[in-house]
Formats: C-alpha cells, structure tokens, sequence
C-alpha cells in the first residue's frame, strides 16, 4: 500500500533554519513563543474528533422536540434531519482529511471517494423523502367491502378483493404505498396479505401490518402523573418486482377494522437500493484503508466510523420510512447506525491501525 501523506518533521529545512541554525539569534525561543498552549491543541483536536458529532446529534434531538410539538411539519422536518445525518457526517469526515493532502492528484483522488461515499449513503436515504410521480390517476381500494348487510359493518355481503390497476407510464418493477384509516380513537391493528401479478405473469406477495397504539409518557420525574401519547402507522412502503403496464392485485379478506379498506398508490421504483449498499459496503472498506493510510502520532481521521455509520444508516431507514412518515424513523435509524455502523466501522479501523509500523524514531 503507498504510504501516507507527508508530514513536515523536526528535521525539515524550515524548523532547521529557524530552529537549529539560528540558536544565536532566539530562534528556539521564538518557535516556543509561538507554540500554542496544551488546551487549545486538545480542543482543536477534540473539536475534529467528536465534539462536532455530539454537536450535531444535539442539534438534531432539539429539532426532534420542535417537530414533536407541531412545529415542524413532518416533510420538510423529515427531509432535513435526513440531509443533516448524512451531510454532515460525509462533511465532518472529509474536511479533516484534506488539508493533509500536498499533492493535486491525492485530492482529486480524495474527492472522487466523496462523490461515490455521497451517492451510496444518499441515495437511498433521500429516495423515501422523494417519492416519484403516482402512475396510477387515483389510489386502488382492495381489502374493502361494497357492501355490508348490516348497518354495523359486522359482515359484508359483496366483498372487493380483486383490483386491476393499469398503468400507462410504468413498466416496472413498482414501489406502492399500502394505506388505509383505521376505525374509532383507540388502539387498533390490520394486518393485510396482498398479492401482485405482472402482465409478465411475475408474481409476488407483500404483508404488513396499519395500527395505531397508545403511550404513556410521564409529565414530571417525581409524580406520578402522564399523558397518553398517540401513534399510529397507516401507511407502507413495498417494492414489488413484477413488470407490465398494468397489475393485478388480489387481497386475502376483509378487515373490519379499516373503514375503507386498503388504498393502494403506485411508484416507479427506480434503481435497486442492493446496489447501493454494496457501493456503501465497499466504502467502508476503503475508508477503513484510508484511516490507516492517514495513521500518524498526532493525525486520526474517522472515515471508518463515517462510512459504517451512513451504510447502517441507508440500510435501517427506508424499511421504516414512508414520504408521510420521515422523522421518527430518521432519528430511530440515527440510534441504530451509531451503536451499530459507527462503532463498528470505528473498532474496525482502530485494529486495522495497529498493524502500522512506528516511526523509527518512536520504536523503543
């Protein structure tokens, strides 16, 4: 492997013309005026190691509570707690990696990682804050009743289970959003068993579940007093791999408990996220090459820890985000890829550092 970036020693030409070569005239002494003091080295160093992170992370929990009381609305909050995690994280990994680069070409080099580390952990993080354009003119409706026989909606007489959706501007494979309302105010679930047919007889089947629960959130340490805290989750997201300009849907049975049955809305489903998180894979690879490339006495760069961390990220947030659902799974897939993504990549890079030689200078 090529060795690292160089590094200016106690024996360059500067130190030894202002140092060694003019003893005479204070040089040694001007050099230790100049030398800036023991906490200002550990802040500048601790501000580029992790006081940045922490930083953001609070940041972002203060927006949390923002969004939280209404604020915010859930699109746009969702889109910037998205672009934060990960622009930030690609930001603050990178800014302290090229000021060690001399050379044009280990820049360029440098930031065409970027570019590919950029892609792989947006990607398929931003594409659920982005659905494309509903190829379908209005939302299908399976799993529902057109007509019940009793005015409590207890038993249905004319069930809907067959949808034929035709889409025009689509050939698949197909992302769709299953949605659907859930009866009353308290807690309630629907779990839904769909099945789809291409026009190239491709099949495949989905399932899921739309409920709505209840938690108790504790107004003061002390008291005992609390607030019942709404959640409810009505809408999925599932890719479906079949093609054809039109598909057929078939729902196992009727739930009671959905007032109108599911709603189903198609999506292009644009490139396969695998391949990204393969890419994403591979840079935390190469960021753990570089973090030992870079390894020097007083020089630590994290693109282990930065690449583990969007990786874990881009791969736990779309299975829980929905263009309707963003902040909360943003902040849970935050959690998820520091204690799993970030500490690995980290560990990772720690051990592959201590396979560098010393400095001879520093070898006992």
């Amino acid at each position: 492997m090529a060795r690292g970036p160089k590094r200016r020693t106690d024996s360059s030409p500067a130190v030894e013309a202002g140092e060694i070569g003019d003893e005479k005239s204070g040089g040694k002494a001007d050099a230790k005026k100049e030398m800036p003091p023991t906490f200002k080295l550990w802040f500048e160093e601790a501000w580029h190691g992790w006081m940045k992170p922490l930083g953001l992370i609070v940041v972002l929990i203060g927006a949390y509570f923002l969004y939280d009381r209404g604020v915010l609305p859930e699109g746009n909050a969702g889109l910037v707690v998205v672009a934060l995690i990960v622009g930030v994280t690609i930001y603050s990994v990178a800014e302290q990696a090229f000021p060690l680069l001399a050379r044009r070409q280990q820049r360029l080099a440098l930031g065409g990682f970027i570019a590919v580390w950029a892609l792989a952990a947006g990607y398929p993080s931003l594409r659920a804050a982005f659905p494309t354009k509903v190829l379908n003119t209005a939302p299908v409706t399976v799993a529902g009743c057109n007509h019940w026989k009793d005015a409590d909606r207890k038993e249905c007489a004319d069930p809907k289970l067959v949808a034929n959706v035709a889409l025009p501007e689509g050939s698949g494979p197909y992302e769709v959003e299953v949605s659907g309302e859930l009866r009353g105010t308290g807690e309630a679930e629907s779990s839904y068993h769909l099945t789809f047919s291409g026009a190239d007889s491709a099949q495949e089947t989905v399932d899921g579940t739309l409920k709505r629960t209840y938690v108790r959130q504790r107004t003061s340490r002390r008291g005992s007093g609390g607030v019942s805290v709404r959640q409810e989750r009505t809408e999925n997201s599932h890719r479906i791999l079949v093609h054809g300009p039109s598909v057929k849907v078939e729902a196992d049975g009727v739930d009671d408990t959905l007032e109108n049955g599911l709603l189903l809305s198609f999506h292009s489903a644009g490139p396969d996220p695998r391949i990204f998180l393969i890419l994403g894979a591979l840079c935390v690879l190469l960021g753990i090459a570089l973090d030992y490339w870079f390894a020097a006495p007083k020089v630590k760069t994290y693109f282990g820890l930065g690449t583990g961390l969007t990786l874990a990220f881009a791969a736990y947030f779309p299975t829980e985000a929905t263009p309707h659902f963003l902040v909360r799974p943003a902040v849970a897939a935050l959690i998820f890829a520091l204690v799993t993504g970030g500490l690995g990549g980290w560990l990772l890079a720690i051990v592959a550092k201590s396979f560098k030689p010393k400095p001879k200078k520093l070898v006992k």
